[in-house]
């Protein structure tokens, strides 16, 4: 017969006692905030590109090594894509060049059009999409879109529902008037400190230094709160770029108009505007912007319109002069005009270029400029150490222009230690007392 186990009492010290609590205190923040970051289903929803010519990289392989595919789009600009919790395509948008009007079109992960998904407003510029999940039903999604040129100019939404059509999705309400505002081509989503709902900034161009932000909760589209700060933008063309670790905001316009604010992911507020550049770089349109992974590092690349070196800079944000920081990573006279940057899953950056034929290359334009990507390997080292490799990411035999998928950071999460990260009450002392005696008897 087996011998009756004798229950055990479990004797603690003070001091053990309370490192325990704080323990499990932070372990159970950890398990909590994995589980509602942004989300239930926010891993890896960045994983899948869409852009380009057909291009399309998948990061779902071991060690995040980008494999190229072919897709089922022609898009010099804007675009976006989001998987679902296993890391598969659930749909992707892009614009179609050239054309003024309601130019976006949804596509499924059979890379067909979505139902519904066709004829939504979005010019044929470079960052005018973003999607960002409904923080109420993870079956609903924002399909957010600008259009900078014609008649709809101004900001609009659309949603998409995974559910329908057997599971391919469907547009249930499309084209939804938002704000008729001029905006910049550039808009940006950013997780909110309490990790469930998600800012949405623009800013407005034409010699103004106003951004606008959206909150996005569980209750719908808060009305736009405008600021003021920073930089005047007099240039509808550029990109914006956002550090999680150091809350480092960075923008950068056609005009060469650099800035670095900090921005409160609880309040949504912009802060300490510290100017990089205000203009002034002769033949070096700025377009491209990233930041490191660790926040500190920031990489701008220029247009060159073909009549100049193609050029990527480095600035250190932790320097005390940080505009005399610049470190020159890259610069060669090529028939390629930088493009827009993009960090992927695997922490390394990526940057596009035109090959200077222009849109849309013809059949027979195939070369290292059109077919490959450049990239950053190691974006948090200073200097030449990063590894900057121009063309070197090959697509496949399918090719780039400027844009690359304007995808936030799904995998963002709260922010923890901030005021905001209180969307779940913690359980009391004699809770956490209990818990912690069961899991030790």
């Amino acid at each position: 017969m087996k011998k009756a186990r004798s229950k055990k009492t479990l004797y603690l010290h003070p001091f053990s006692y309370f490192s325990l609590m704080k323990l499990f205190r932070i372990s159970f923040l950890i398990i909590v905030f994995s589980i509602i970051a942004c989300g239930v289903e926010a891993q890896n929803r960045g994983n899948v590109w869409c852009f380009g010519d057909s291009a399309g990289l998948n990061f779902n392989t071991p060690g995040n090594i980008p494999t190229s595919f072919k897709a089922n789009h022609l898009s010099k600009g804007s675009c976006v894509s989001i998987c679902d919790a296993n890391y598969n395509l659930l749909f992707y948008a892009y614009t179609q060049a050239g054309v003024i009007g309601p130019t976006t079109v949804v596509i499924d992960s059979s890379f067909n059009i979505m139902s519904n998904g066709s004829n939504i407003i979005g010019g044929g510029s470079y960052n005018e999409l973003c999607i960002i999940p409904n923080p109420s039903d993870s079956n609903l999604f924002y399909l957010f879109t600008t259009a900078i040129l014609g008649s709809s100019q101004g900001l609009y939404y659309s949603v998409i529902n995974k559910t329908l059509n057997n599971g391919l999705g469907a547009i249930t309400l499309k084209n939804i008037f938002i704000s008729s505002t001029d905006y910049f081509d550039g808009l940006i989503g950013i997780c909110h400190g309490n990790g469930r709902d998600w800012w949405l900034i623009l800013h407005h161009w034409n010699g103004s230094n106003t951004f606008d932000k959206f909150l996005i909760s569980p209750t719908g589209i808060a009305n736009v709160t405008s600021q003021s700060i920073g930089i005047n933008f007099d240039s509808d063309i550029g990109d914006f770029s956002f550090a999680y670790l150091t809350n480092k905001f960075i923008s950068v316009t056609l005009n060469t108009e650099i800035q670095v604010l900090d921005f409160d992911r609880c309040t949504g507020v912009f802060s300490n505007p510290i100017i990089i550049q205000n203009g002034g770089f002769a033949a070096f349109g700025s377009v491209g912007c990233s930041v490191a992974p660790n926040g500190s590092l920031v990489y701008i690349s220029n247009t060159n319109n073909f009549s100049d070196s193609l050029r990527l800079y480095q600035y250190d944000l932790n320097a005390t002069n940080i505009n005399q920081s610049r470190q020159t990573i890259f610069t060669q006279k090529v028939p390629a005009s930088g493009g827009f940057h993009a960090l992927g899953p695997d922490g390394k950056i990526y940057i596009s270029c035109l090959y200077e034929y222009g849109y849309p290359y013809a059949d027979s334009i195939h070369n290292v400029y059109s077919d490959n990507l450049s990239v950053i390997n190691y974006p948090d080292s200073t200097g030449l150490a990063c590894d900057f490799q121009p063309f070197s990411v090959n697509l496949g035999g399918q090719r780039t222009y400027w844009g690359l998928p304007n995808n936030p950071n799904y995998e963002a999460g709260a922010w923890l230690g901030s005021p905001c990260d209180t969307l779940v009450s913690l359980p009391s002392d004699d809770e956490i007392q209990h818990i912690s005696l069961n899991v030790f008897l």
